[in-house]
C-alpha cells in the first residue's frame, strides 16, 4: 500500500508538470487540453496515444462509478427494494446527458448541480435533524425533493434574480408539507 501510495503521488504530478509546461509554452486552452497538447510536444506519439487513453479510462472510470451510485441511492433510498434497477440507472443516465445543456461551461453547470442539490436536500435535511420524530413520512422528503428540484429548474429557465434563488426553497419546503 505505500508504493501504491508513492506511485500514485508521482503519477500526481505529472498533470501538475505538464500543466505549468504548457505555461512555459504559452499554449492556449482554445486549442484543446493543455495536458494533450503538452503531451504532443514534449512526447513520443505513442505515448501520447497512451496519455489519452489513460484520461479517456480515466473520465469514463468515474462517469460509471457515479452513474452506479446514483442510480443505488435512487434504487433503494427512494423507490425501495426492486427489481428495476436496469430501468432507474437508464433513467439516472439519460437525466445526467441533459445537464450539460443547462449551461455552457463547466462551472456553470457545477453550480446548477450545488442548487439542484440544495433545492431537493435542504429542506427535508433540516427537518429531520430539527424534528422530534423518529421517523418522518417518505413521502414529504419525496415531495420536497420533487418540488425543489423542480424549483430549481425554473429558476434557471426563468432568471427571476432573487427571487428565484429563494424558489426552489420555498417549493421544496411546500412539497414537505404536502407530503408530510
Amino acid at each position: 500500500s505505500i508504493l501504491t501510495a508513492v506511485c500514485l503521488v508521482l503519477l500526481t504530478g505529472i498533470p501538475t508538470i505538464c500543466g505549468i509546461l504548457g505555461h512555459a509554452m504559452h499554449l492556449s486552452t482554445e486549442d484543446g487540453a493543455i495536458f494533450m497538447q503538452v503531451m504532443e510536444r514534449v512526447s513520443h506519439p505513442a505515448v501520447t496515444v497512451m496519455a489519452a487513453t489513460a484520461v479517456l479510462l480515466a473520465v469514463i472510470s468515474t462517469a460509471s462509478a457515479i452513474l452506479l451510485a446514483l442510480s443505488s441511492n435512487v434504487a433503494t433510498d427512494l423507490i425501495g427494494k426492486n427489481n428495476k434497477g436496469g430501468f432507474i440507472t437508464l433513467a439516472v443516465g439519460v437525466t445526467a446527458l441533459l445537464g450539460p445543456y443547462l449551461s455552457d461551461d463547466i462551472i456553470g453547470g457545477l453550480v446548477i448541480s450545488y442548487e439542484v442539490a440544495v433545492g431537493a436536500l435542504f429542506i427535508p435535511t433540516v427537518c429531520a435533524v430539527l424534528s422530534k420524530r423518529a421517523h418522518l413520512p417518505k413521502e414529504a422528503a419525496i415531495g420536497s425533493a420533487l418540488l425543489g428540484c423542480a424549483g430549481t429548474i425554473a429558476s434557471q429557465i426563468l432568471a427571476l434574480g432573487f427571487v428565484g434563488a429563494l424558489m426552489p426553497l420555498v417549493l421544496s419546503m411546500v412539497g414537505f408539507v404536502l407530503g408530510f
